[in-house]
């Protein structure tokens, strides 16, 4: 009877020790488990974090292009118009005309800067909100318009007559599918 109770204390013993350790063991697996589950939550949290600045830096370098396209299609402009000068014969002040671009290419770094630094979704957004596809002459203008400057400006700066920047804005109003009380200027500094 004794040697019953023995083995069955042992018995017992083995049982609850191995418990034990079944216990701690899948302790132990359901903790490895968590910190795993810990890990890839913070590695895609990492991960989209990266795309997200990388989405950033994008939007960033395509706003930045854009703006150099409108430079770039303003000097084509002044080219195109002192070639035309050129072949006429008339009189052309070459000092006068690179001042001008100097001065023009001055205001347009500021602006552009202005533009990316403070609103970076800025020609995304009215690409969005426009009903027709924007040329990149519209989105030049929309970004004067966001600048605050008026016909007159807007029209000695890209060297047209005034007539033909009211008629662009009209253009404007007609792709944003605005009203004729809407007032173009506040509607595209909203969207900026």
């Amino acid at each position: 009877m004794e040697l019953v109770l023995f083995l069955c204390s042992v018995l017992i013993y083995f049982n609850l020790k191995y418990s034990l350790a079944r216990e701690k063991q899948l302790t132990a697996e359901k903790n490895e488990a968590a910190l795993q589950i810990k890990y890839e939550k913070e590695e895609q949290a990492r991960l989209k974090a990266e795309q997200e600045l990388l989405t950033l830096q994008q939007q960033k370098l395509q706003n930045e292009v854009m703006a150099n396209q409108l430079h770039l299609q303003h000097k084509n402009d002044v080219l195109l118009q002192l070639k035309e000068k050129l072949s006429n014969q008339e009189s052309v002040n070459i000092q006068q005309i690179i001042r001008e671009e100097t001065l023009t290419d001055n205001d347009f770094e500021k602006a552009k800067f202005h533009i990316q630094e403070m609103h970076p979704e800025f020609f995304n957004n009215l690409n969005k909100q426009a009903k027709q596809k924007l040329t990149t002459l519209d989105l030049k203008y929309c970004a004067y318009l966001y600048l605050g400057m008026d016909t007159k400006m807007i029209a000695n700066l890209l060297n047209v007559e005034p007539k033909s920047v009211r008629m662009t804005k009209y253009r404007l109003k007609q792709k944003f599918d605005l009203n004729a009380e809407t007032d173009l200027v506040n509607y595209i500094k909203e969207i900026g």
